[in-house]
């Protein structure tokens, strides 16, 4: 994706910092894609230059500008997201969510009476499906349906009473187009991405400055 630097290449300003006026100019811009910034050389004074954040630059602007002397030529940058770091960020979010519902189905695992609940499911379920096969008395069938209604009712008391929701032990998908890995059957990126780069972003920069740490 094509982005426009926020300020041009030759954009000029006279800044006033207490009294002391001073000519600011932008001779270079880049993109730094290890965590998303645009990075500008500017020249003080003439004398000098020094590299700054659009923030930085922003702010003394905002704060010291006095008058605007010439204005530069706008550059762009791809900053688009590589494929290596797109997978990642949606194989890491897999991981995560695997691992969530494991710890939820442990915490209702643990519960003895999560556990006799539904245990008294599963072999009520059993019972109703063989009794529906073999087309047993109405009347059984009814009662069947009856008190596996009630057992699912006492698993759902308790998992209320862990303070777990219904669901909230199985594993979610949050894109059912590319099944959360970021991509097409085709290839082609899937519109998650779009909505998700902020945080794909920010995972690709703490796996780059994990790396560098070691």
């Amino acid at each position: 994706m094509k982005k426009t630097f926020e300020y041009a290449v030759g954009d000029s300003w006279l800044l006033d910092c207490q009294g002391e006026k001073t000519v600011y100019t932008v001779k270079d811009c880049r993109y730094r894609p290890a965590d998303g910034k645009e990075i500008y050389t500017v020249e003080i004074g003439g004398t000098g230059s020094c590299e700054m954040t659009k923030n930085r630059l922003h702010y003394l602007l905002y704060r010291f500008v006095y008058k605007k002397l010439k204005s530069g030529k706008y550059r762009k940058y791809d900053c688009g997201m590589s494929e290596t770091e797109v997978r990642a960020y949606y194989a890491h979010m897999r991981a995560a969510e695997e691992q969530r519902a494991e710890r939820v189905t442990a915490r209702l695992e643990s519960s003895a009476e999560y556990r006799a609940a539904a245990q008294e499911i599963s072999a009520l379920s059993m019972q109703l499906a063989k009794a529906e096969y073999i087309r047993a008395d109405a009347f059984e069938i009814v009662r069947l349906k009856k008190q596996l209604d009630a057992a699912k009712e006492k698993r759902r008391a308790a998992m209320t009473r862990l303070g777990i929701k219904p669901g909230e032990e199985k594993k979610r998908m949050f894109c059912t187009k590319c099944g959360d890995t970021g991509y097409l059957s085709g290839g082609k990126q899937c519109v998650c991405v779009a909505a998700n780069e902020e945080a794909i972003r920010a995972y690709a920069a703490g796996v780059r400055k994990c790396k560098a740490a070691t």
